[in-house]
């Protein structure tokens, strides 16, 4: 696991919920060291490493792939017990609305002329678009596997249908009415209904399992 100083390493870090830190006791941690911890914007984590332990409140979520994706954001002094002796890096400067970022940008590296200091603009429109990309992903897969559900059941009841061909030619003989026997067809499909609502539960709870409940169930 490694640690951050605050004021260097939101740079290249993206807030997925929550916030980021803002007074000593409180971290923010990477997608995937919640889901292997079990942990929840909220709770308190117990972070542990050779340096020491630590419980911090976590505030936030960060997506990130640096460091296998085990990373934690917090300010020198809460990470000072976990960390060893951290350094500052670098310091992340906001603009107040209306400032040009690279002609600030610009202006700092003048003046820091001579000194080994690095000053990058990162600009903030960009700064989502691997989560975005995503989540497009997402919602792509999610109309696929829904088109192929409704296909499945679509060519079910044409198939149905067809087979009860000589009954429904049967009953509309009796004086069944089109009504009546659309009703019949969209009746025989009440089983994948019920079979919805059925597994709506299921699929609620194992949408919220943490995969660390679900390793130790193994």
């Amino acid at each position: 696991m490694t640690a951050y100083d605050a004021d260097s390493s939101w740079v290249g870090y993206e807030l997925i919920s929550g916030r980021w830190v803002s007074a000593p006791g409180e971290v923010v941690l990477s997608s995937r060291l919640l889901g292997v911890t079990g942990t929840r914007i909220g709770n308190y984590s117990l972070l542990s490493t050779e340096n020491g332990r630590l419980s911090a409140k976590v505030v936030g979520e960060s997506f990130d792939n640096a460091n296998d994706g085990f990373t934690v954001v917090g300010d020198i002094a809460t990470l000072a017990s976990i960390a060893g002796n951290p350094r500052r890096q670098g310091f992340e400067v906001g603009l107040k609305p209306g400032v040009d970022a690279r002609v600030y940008g610009q202006q700092l590296s003048a003046a820091l002329a001579g000194q080994a200091v690095a000053v990058r603009v990162r600009a903030e429109e960009g700064g989502h678009q691997t989560i975005l990309v995503m989540l497009a992903l997402v919602a792509t897969l999610t109309t696929l596997l829904a088109s192929v559900a409704a296909s499945g059941v679509f060519n079910t009841v044409v198939l149905n249908t067809r087979e009860r061909v000589h009954e429904i030619g049967v009953l509309k003989s009796l004086g069944m009415t089109p009504r009546q026997t659309q009703t019949m067809v969209l009746s025989s499909v009440t089983g994948i209904v019920l079979a919805a609502l059925a597994a709506l539960v299921p699929a609620i709870w194992a949408s919220r399992t943490h995969p660390a409940n679900a390793l130790r169930a193994e």
